[in-house]
C-alpha cells in the first residue's frame, strides 16, 4: 500500500483487477462513492464495468439533507430518510429527485444549501443507480467490503 496520484492508483487498481480475473469475468461492476476523480478513471482503465453507486453513500447524502430539513434524529428525518432511499433502492430516481425538489426551504440557506447537494449529487449520479438490475447481474451495490478490507489491511500494516 501507498500514498500516490491517481494516475498511478488506475494502473495499480488495473494490475490487480486483472490478477483477480477481470479480463475473463462476463459482467464485472465498478462501485464508487461519487467522487469525480474516480468517474474519470473508470472509462479509461475499466470500459466494460457497470459503474454503481455505492448505496451506502446516497444513504448518507439523504440523511445530511433529512437532518437540514427536519432535524437531527427526529423521526420525521429518519421517515423521509427512509422512503427517499427505498425510491432510489428501487430505481425510481426521477421520482426521488422530485421529491426532494418539492422541499420548500424558505429563507434557511441551510436547507437550500442541502437540497442543492442532494439534487447535484443524485442528478450527477444517475446513471448509476440502477439497483435492481445491478442486483439481477448479481453485482454489489455496495463498497461496504472493499473499504472494510482496505481498513483492515492499513490498521494491520500501521500496527
Amino acid at each position: 500500500m501507498r500514498l500516490c496520484d491517481v494516475k498511478s492508483f488506475g494502473e495499480d487498481l488495473w494490475r490487480k483487477a486483472c490478477q483477480m480475473g477481470y479480463r475473463q469475468a462476463e459482467v464485472t461492476a465498478f462501485p464508487g462513492d461519487g467522487s469525480h476523480w474516480l468517474w474519470n478513471l473508470a472509462p479509461e482503465r475499466f470500459g466494460r464495468a457497470v459503474q454503481v453507486l455505492d448505496f451506502r453513500h446516497i444513504c448518507e447524502h439523504v440523511g445530511m439533507c433529512a437532518k437540514a430539513f427536519f432535524g437531527e434524529g427526529t423521526d420525521e428525518a429518519r421517515q423521509w430518510s427512509l422512503e427517499l432511499s427505498g425510491t432510489l433502492r428501487a430505481g425510481a430516481v426521477d421520482e426521488a429527485l422530485s421529491k426532494v425538489e418539492s422541499l420548500r426551504a424558505g429563507r434557511s440557506s441551510a436547507k437550500r444549501q442541502a437540497k442543492h447537494e442532494l439534487v447535484t449529487y443524485l442528478t450527477n449520479n444517475r446513471e448509476r443507480m440502477d439497483y435492481r438490475r445491478y442486483e439481477a447481474l448479481g453485482l454489489p451495490i455496495g463498497s461496504g467490503e472493499v473499504e472494510a478490507r482496505c481498513k483492515t489491511l492499513v490498521q494491520a500494516r500501521c500496527e
